[in-house]
C-alpha cells in the first residue's frame, strides 16, 4: 500500500534583500512544503492624507515629536501584515523568521499561535540588532 504524500505547510518572514525569500520560497517549494510568504516589501512611507501629514508637521514643529512619523511607519506595516495573515491557513506546521527583529512582535505572536513549531534565526549578533531579546 502506498503512503499519501501529505505536503507540511510553512509561513515564512523574510527580509527582502536580494530577494532572500524567493530563494526560500523556492527552495521550499521544491522540498514539497506548502509555503505562505508573509514578508512584506519595504516600501517608501506615504501618508494617508493630507490632514496626517499636518498633524506630523504640527507635532514635529510644536511638540518637538521627532518620532511620530516612525509610529506611523510601524502601524502602516503592521496592517500591512494583518492583511496578510487574513489568506493563511488556521493552522499550519511550521513558522521561520530571519531576523525576527523586524516583524512587529504582535504578528509574530499571531504567528506562533497558527503554527506547531515557530523558529527565529537572527543572522548577525545579538548585540547588533538588540530589538531580537523581546521576542
Amino acid at each position: 500500500m502506498k503512503e499519501k504524500n501529505i505536503s507540511k505547510s510553512i509561513i515564512i518572514g523574510i527580509p527582502q534583500h536580494f530577494s532572500l525569500n524567493k530563494v526560500f520560497y523556492a527552495q521550499l517549494k521544491k522540498l514539497g512544503f506548502v509555503v505562505f510568504d508573509i514578508s512584506i516589501p519595504t516600501e517608501e512611507f506615504r501618508y494617508k492624507n493630507i490632514i496626517q501629514r499636518a498633524y506630523n508637521l504640527y507635532r514635529k514643529i510644536f511638540l518637538k515629536d521627532r518620532d511620530y512619523k516612525k509610529h506611523l511607519k510601524e502601524i502602516a506595516i503592521e496592517e500591512s501584515y494583518i492583511k496578510k495573515l487574513q489568506g493563511l491557513p488556521h493552522k499550519v506546521d511550521y513558522a521561520l523568521f530571519i531576523r525576527p527583529d523586524l516583524f512587529p512582535i504582535s504578528i509574530i505572536e499571531k504567528i506562533k499561535t497558527k503554527s506547531s513549531l515557530t523558529v527565529g534565526y537572527q543572522w548577525d549578533g545579538l548585540k547588533r540588532y538588540p530589538n531580537i531579546y523581546p521576542r
